[in-house]
């Protein structure tokens, strides 16, 4: 996501996920719930609408004595080592750690009718950011700006900022190979908010690759003077 999606953020209403989340079930109503679940597993998962595409897999998985849900979500941008190949999201049963439970509660129940215990989501990218956006401008038809695939990914990132996700675990969260990728979205890290710990999106993430952790500002800095001279050397 660009850098200029995320001024956009502060112009939404405060509480535009749960309007969208109650729209999108009155219109899904009776009809199958068409595309609740791909809306609900953006919401949940941050994912990446071209990863939707490819398919979201969803499966109970016992580990270490407890019951979790996990999403396998297939990785995107991979030219040049950019992206990871795949990358798994956790939420412990019972501690439900998420921002978007009632979304999550959707998947879960849509789950436990797959006879072979494993829900694969999948939705076209472009179809699906065009039924967001227009639930969006039929919600708030005054507003400039309007909720896209991404601003779910943008939200799961702020809700981890807040809530104290580490780099390194918000990077395999967000299938990145680096902890500097997550600079680009929103919000800062804040330990509470007026007093009340934010709730964490996910309890754990796992990934293909181990992630870069980010250099120091001046660390970085020093490099890039290096480098530059070297260049300038090379020049003549």
């Amino acid at each position: 996501m660009g850098a200029s999606k995320k001024p956009q953020m502060k112009y939404l209403d405060p509480k535009w996920a749960d309007q969208m989340f109650y729209a999108a079930c009155r219109i899904n109503e009776g009809a199958g719930a068409a595309w609740l679940l791909p809306l609900a597993a953006l919401a949940t998962c941050g994912a990446r609408p071209a990863a939707l595409e490819k398919g979201l897999e969803y499966r109970i998985e016992e580990e270490g004595g407890s019951t979790y849900l996990v999403a396998r979500v297939p990785g995107v941008k991979l030219k040049a080592n950019a992206g990871q190949p795949w990358y798994c999201i956790k939420w412990k049963l019972g501690d439900m750690q998420t921002h978007r439970p009632r979304e999550l509660m959707v998947i879960l129940r849509a789950l436990k009718k797959c006879p072979d215990g494993v829900l694969n989501i999948q939705y076209d990218a472009e179809a699906i950011s065009t039924r967001l956006r227009n639930l969006s401008k039929t919600i708030w038809p005054r507003k400039k700006y309007h909720v896209t695939a991404y601003t779910y990914r943008e939200e799961f990132a702020k809700a981890a900022k807040m809530s104290g996700v580490e780099k390194a675990e918000l990077a395999l969260a967000m299938g990145h190979v680096s902890e500097r990728s997550q600079r680009q979205y929103h919000g800062k890290r804040k330990a509470s908010n007026y007093g009340k710990k934010p709730i964490r999106p996910f309890s754990t993430a796992v990934a293909a690759k181990p992630v870069k952790k980010e250099r120091p500002q001046m660390e970085r800095f020093k490099i890039m003077t290096m480098r530059k001279k070297a260049a300038m050397r090379a020049q003549g």
